[in-house]
């Protein structure tokens, strides 16, 4: 610097920055301010809404779960069944015993009777697998064999009550009216307890049927509650731990009680003729074994309306018919609980209680002998979707019934659309189905 240089001072200029801290902003107020107690409020209500449709879930849930349990212990008690039918001889005539209201004892189905000359009624003294009737003018004899129902439980319940309460088990449906369409309910016949059970006349006691028709592998466990560790325990029939045990050294037989079961899941089976497209035909002797599972049956057996009622599903065209699918793998039906055997809305309203996944019987509501001839015709029909609301009264559909109405979407087999009868058998939660032959009839008999 010389003597002729002078400093000027820059009083006025900008500092100077970097790059970066040029790059560099600063928030605004408003852009800094916290979370508002509403936005907290909105977002603990949306949440809430969220975790209050997952706890809604639960019980569907477990409501589907059950449900999925139910059907797999049903599959395999069907399996179980049909290996029973077979094994304990059911499909032999000559093991089936059916009640007798003229004798009030319980004898065997008879083999061979000579075909009579006029139509016998179902209580006649004819043999059920070769009913022979006399439809038509001149009179041609046809082979007309019968549906049954093997439910050993029920009737074994009804061991030495009153005639009419036996007689009307017999049938199922079970009834004492003449104008409802029924087959034999039989028992099976048991010789080892001819002198156990005098009034069963050596038919299966309560107690073997029991056995027989209740699945038991349905184990009951207990856990202990001061080490949850521990394996659980099976109780026997009496509570206590059931384990197995060896006789001591000179010692007497332990005595061994049997396992308890929870029993909820039973059976009992339809064998029905199998004719081809509704034509009762001499050389088949093919039946239709129909395994029922039920699962929590009522323990009493009760004769009660609501364990098997009857409805009818109305078909008068062009009036009205109930068929709405035309009858195409069941379809949409109207079931109908007429004001003579239900008068009253409650009656009704217990009548029509059907659900989906329910099972009903169809059978139509003609006289055995009327033409066409139908024979003794019976399919199980699961039911898929049901109106849950009220049933409604008839008239707001048709006139020429008086009753209530409620519709229903069936699964099954195609159903020639006419009058029909319609039987709810509760807690029936699967029908297993084959093509069987009876023991006692076979291709070379006919």
């Amino acid at each position: 610097m010389t003597q002729h240089e002078t400093i000027t001072p820059m009083m006025n200029c900008p500092p100077r920055h970097n790059a970066a801290q040029r790059s560099r902003s600063y928030p605004s107020s408003a852009a800094s301010r916290g979370v508002t107690v509403l936005e907290v409020l909105i977002s603990i209500g949306v949440a809430a809404v969220g975790l209050l449709g997952v706890i809604l879930l639960i019980p569907l849930a477990d409501h589907q779960m059950n449900r999925g349990f139910v059907l797999e212990r049903a599959n395999q008690v069907g399996a179980n069944a049909f290996r029973e039918f077979e094994v304990r001889g059911m499909h032999n005539p000559n093991n089936w015993k059916l009640y007798r209201p003229a004798t009030g004892n319980y004898t065997s189905l008879p083999q061979q009777i000579p075909p009579p000359t006029v139509p016998q009624p179902p209580d006649g003294p004819v043999d059920f697998t070769r009913w022979e009737i006399v439809p038509g003018s001149p009179p041609t004899s046809v082979a007309y064999r019968r549906a049954f129902a093997i439910d050993p439980r029920m009737v074994a319940n009804y061991f030495g009550l009153t005639a009419a309460e036996q007689t009307a088990v017999r049938r199922f449906p079970y009834n004492n009216s003449n104008t409802i369409r029924w087959m034999p309910r039989l028992t099976l016949n048991s010789p080892a307890t001819l002198a156990l059970n005098p009034p069963g006349n050596g038919s299966m006691t309560l107690t073997h049927a029991d056995a027989v028709f209740i699945a038991d592998d349905d184990l009951v466990f207990q856990r202990s509650n001061d080490d949850r560790t521990l394996p659980p325990l099976q109780l026997d029939n009496e509570g206590a731990s059931w384990q197995f045990s060896a006789a001591a050294a000179g010692g007497p037989a332990p005595t061994q009680l049997t396992r308890q079961a929870q029993e909820r899941m039973s059976w009992m089976a339809t064998l029905v003729p199998q004719e081809p497209s509704g034509v009762v035909s001499r050389r088949s002797d093919l039946y239709v074994l129909s395994i029922v599972v039920y699962h929590q049956r009522d323990g009493a057996l009760l004769i009660d309306e609501e364990n098997e009622r009857t409805l009818r599903i109305p078909h008068n065209p062009p009036t009205y018919s109930g068929f709405k699918a035309g009858g195409v793998g069941g379809g949409e039906v109207a079931l109908l609980a007429d004001n003579i055997a239900y008068p009253t809305f409650q009656d009704a309203e217990v009548a029509l209680n059907v659900r989906a996944g329910d099972w009903v019987l169809l059978t139509p509501s003609l006289p055995f002998t009327t033409a066409p001839l139908v024979g003794d015709q019976w399919r199980w029909y699961r039911v898929l979707n049901a109106d849950t609301e009220p049933p409604l009264p008839a008239a707001n559909e048709t006139t020429a019934y008086n009753g209530y109405f409620r519709y229903v979407t069936l699964d099954g087999l195609d159903w020639i659309p006419r009058e029909t009868q319609v039987v709810v058998v509760k807690n029936v939660v699967a029908v297993f189905e084959k093509t069987i032959r009876l023991e006692t009839s076979s291709l070379w008999v006919h």
